[in-house]
Formats: C-alpha cells, sequence, structure tokens
C-alpha cells in the first residue's frame, strides 16, 4: 500500500526511480522470508505469545517509524524489510497458536478470522490513504503497537508448547481455562519427550524433511502456497489505484478503491460461515477457478481497450470483474489456504515446518512482485493477466489432485492421505471418516 501511496503522492520530497520503487514494492517479501525461517526457533524458544510479543510487534513498531521518519528512499526499503518481517512472523506465529488451541468444530471459523482482520486493515490503508501521504499512513500503522502489545500480553500461551517444555500444571489451567474438553495432550507433546528444551533449529527443521510423512505434505502446503500467490492477489489489491487509472474509470480511482476495500471487508466476513459449512477443498477448487476466470476477464479488457475497442457499458468491465474477482479469492485462497497448510503437516513438526512452508511463500511473493513491472512492460496489462489466469487453472488442477479436504478430519486420517493415496487419486478419507464426536477436542487438526 505504501508504495501505491508514494507513486500517487506528487508532493512528497523522495521520488523513487523505478529500480528504486520495484525494490520499495518487493523487499518485504525478503524480511517475510527471513521471518518465516526464524519462526520456529522463535516460537520453540519464546513461545506463540512470546514470538509475537518480543518479535512480532517490535519488528512492526520499528519499520513503520523508520517509513514514516524516512529522509531518503533507502530508510523506506529498510523499515518495509523489517515490516516484511513482522508480517512474516504473523503469517506464521498465529496460525499455528490458533491451531493448538482450538477444536475441530471451531477451528474453521477461528482459522479465518486473522484473514478477516488483515482485510479491516487493507481497507483502513484504502480510506487513510485518500488523506494521509504515505509518512501518514507509516505512523498511523505505527501507532497501533501498543493496543496489539496490551492484547496479546493478556492472552494464554498455547498448551502445546507448554507441555512440551515440561509446564504440565500451566498446560492443564490453560486447557481447562480454554474449555478443552480433553483428557490428556497428544502423544506427541507429553513431557517427557520435551524436544531437548525445544532447541531446534533451521538445520534441524530441515533435516525433518527427509521424512516422507513430512516432505510429502510440506510440499503440497507449499504448492498450495505457490498458487495463492499466482491469483496475483497480493500484487493487484496493493496496486488498484494505478489499475483503475489506467482502464479510464468513469469514476474516481481511488473512490473506487474504496469501494473494493469496503467489498475486500464484506467477502471476508461471508468467508467464515462458508469455512463453517463446506469442505476446505472444495472452496479451494471454486476459489482457484473463479479467480481465473477473473483475471481472463481483466486481460481481455485490457486487451480491448489497447485496440480502443471499449465504450458505453464495457468502461465498468474492470471494477465489476476485480469486485467478482475478490469475492472469489476470498471464499478460498484468502479464507483457508493458510489453515489447510498447518492442518496437512504433522502435529509434531507443525511449529518448525509450517513456517519453513510460508518462507516459501514470501520468496514466490519476491519473485512475482519483483517481475511484476518489468513483465508488464514486456507483456502489456493484459498478457499479464492471462498469464496469472493460466498459472490459477493450473492450481485448479495441482488443488483437485494433492490437497486432501482437513475439514472435520483428524491428524491420522489428513497424513493417510498421503501415506496411502496423495496424487491423482481420489481422496482416503471418505473411506476412513471418523465416527468420533467433534466436539471432543484433540490438540491434533
Amino acid at each position: 500500500m505504501f508504495e501505491s501511496a508514494m507513486a500517487n503522492n506528487a508532493s512528497s520530497s523522495i521520488h523513487p526511480n523505478p529500480m528504486e520503487a520495484n525494490f520499495i514494492r518487493s523487499i518485504h517479501s525478503v524480511g517475510a522470508t527471513l521471518a518465516c525461517l526464524l519462526a520456529g526457533f522463535a516460537m520453540s524458544l519464546l513461545g506463540r505469545r512470546g514470538a509475537t510479543l518480543y518479535c512480532t510487534i517490535p519488528a512492526y513498531v520499528c519499520g513503520y517509524l523508520f517509513i514514516g521518519s524516512a529522509p531518503s528512499v533507502w530508510l523506506i526499503i529498510l523499515g518495509r524489510f523489517l515490516t516484511g518481517i513482522g508480517l512474516g512472523l504473523t503469517l506464521s506465529v498465529p496460525t499455528v497458536y490458533i491451531v493448538e488451541i482450538t477444536n475441530l468444530r471451531v477451528r474453521g471459523t477461528l482459522g479465518v478470522v486473522p484473514n478477516l482482520l488483515c482485510q479491516i486493515g487493507i481497507f483502513a490503508t484504502y480510506v487513510s490513504g485518500r488523506w494521509l501521504d504515505w509518512s501518514g499512513l507509516a505512523f498511523l500503522a505505527c501507532s497501533v503497537g501498543l493496543p496489539f502489545f496490551l492484547v496479546v500480553w493478556n492472552i494464554p500461551e498455547s498448551p502445546i508448547y507448554l507441555s512440551r517444555c515440561g509446564r504440565t500444571e500451566e498446560a492443564t489451567r490453560v486447557t481447562t481455562l480454554l474449555d478443552l474438553k480433553t483428557a490428556s495432550l497428544p502423544v506427541d507433546c507429553q513431557p517427557k519427550q520435551k524436544l531437548d528444551g525445544e532447541t531446534h533449529t533451521i538445520l534441524g527443521s530441515i533435516k525433518k524433511l527427509k521424512n516422507p510423512e513430512v516432505w510429502k505434505p510440506f510440499l503440497c502446503g507449499l504448492g498450495l502456497m505457490f498458487f495463492f500467490q499466482a491469483t496475483a492477489y497480493p500484487l493487484l489489491i496493493g496496486s488498484t489505484v494505478e489499475l483503475f487509472r489506467e482502464a479510464h474509470l468513469a469514476v474516481d480511482e481511488h473512490l473506487a478503491t474504496i469501494i473494493v476495500g469496503i467489498v475486500i471487508v464484506l467477502n471476508s466476513i461471508v468467508a467464515i460461515p462458508l469455512a463453517r459449512s463446506y469442505d476446505r477443498k472444495s472452496l479451494l477448487l471454486v476459489s482457484g477457478t473463479g479467480t481465473a476466470s477473473c483475471l481472463f476477464v481483466l486481460g481481455t479488457f485490457f486487451y480491448l481497450k489497447d485496440l480502443d475497442m471499449i465504450e458505453g457499458y464495457l468502461t465498468w468491465m474492470p471494477i465489476i470483474s476485480f469486485i467478482v474477482y475478490i469475492a472469489f479469492f476470498m471464499c478460498g485462497y484468502g479464507s483457508v489456504s493458510w489453515l489447510v497448510v498447518a492442518e496437512v503437516l504433522p502435529t509434531s513438526e507443525r511449529s518448525f515446518v509450517y513456517p519453513l512452508a510460508i518462507s516459501g511463500t514470501w520468496l514466490f511473493n519476491f519473485v512475482f512482485a519483483h517481475s511484476y513491472i518489468p513483465m508488464t512492460l514486456a507483456m502489456s496489462t493484459a498478457g499479464i493477466m492471462w498469464f496469472y489466469a493460466s498459472l490459477s487453472f493450473v492450481g485448479v488442477a495441482f488443488v483437485a489432485s494433492c490437497i486432501p479436504e482437513t475439514r472435520n478430519q483428524t491428524a491420522e486420517q489428513i497424513a493417510h492421505f498421503y501415506t496411502q493415496g496423495w496424487i491423482f487419486c481420489t481422496d482416503p478419507n471418505n473411506d476412513i471418516k471418523a465416527k468420533t464426536d467433534i466436539s471432543e477436542t484433540s490438540f491434533e487438526p
């Protein structure tokens, strides 16, 4: 959002050249990748709550302070890098925490809430950007740090982390507080194991990938995150003003962006009951097909515009297509993809392997973001839309083949998909559906 705000603020004393603008657009992905690689270690050393308090929040506050007070482009880039670290931790730690403190009955709903709050933040940025320049936006974002710290300070630590550290009484107290109706912790979380004091390293996490029970779901989760980025949503949502300006909309592009922000929030709200009521795999398939189709329509619009064939009602095609595109993205990729990646991973390795999968997400994001401007110049806006549409259609085939259904499934059922079925087969979970009451809580997803 900040790179878009800078591009549209003529009064700013800082005017990045194309190379610097490209770095501002993409450098946060490098910070997020690094943060994901370190997230497992941070969670093992400080806990899920501690990693947020002492790593995530300081990264955001320092980053936004650097951006808001920056006298030069390179301090803005440093600030973007630090906020990228905060973003990487935000997308790694809370998902693990949610999976570990919730039961199967409510996990789908709570797993979508972070996405809703993220989209509310995007909408707030759109609205604020109508009146604030990029430095004002940075200081506004920085001000959220204090209430963020106070809220996290008052939440309990993950009982799985407490148990692994030998703090059984605290773990039991948290399970009672959270009304987790279970008599015992999962076997892999018993205090006797204690994970050698949880002294895991990045290298140790990578070594775990030699186990087929880990690398198969890891690769599939990584693939899902690749196609998440291939929908181009993270790129397009930060470039709405430029896109609508290029489309020559009949309304002010800033007003159109605010409308899009409202649509984003509304669809994020709708995604909550969808995630609770429908299979996650089905939502991903519908989401992928819909986003690919909308990207194809957007590409067709810009192609016709280049030929001067757009007139009349066709001028509304980009904003209508973009609104429908957001709706399809939010119903699947935007709401459940992060949760699915966490759920397919083995419980015992999730806190270390999940951040590795998310680090891959940000590597993909960096590649897509850094190549967006050069590819657009080489292929035209129409060509880049068709390129992402093609990738999204491939993503539909990938989800159908390589991602199991995880809604209301135990860890054993999900693991069975990768040990007995996996690719190009019917979901073996259909043959071993659990007959247990899902109101009984397990710490395993």
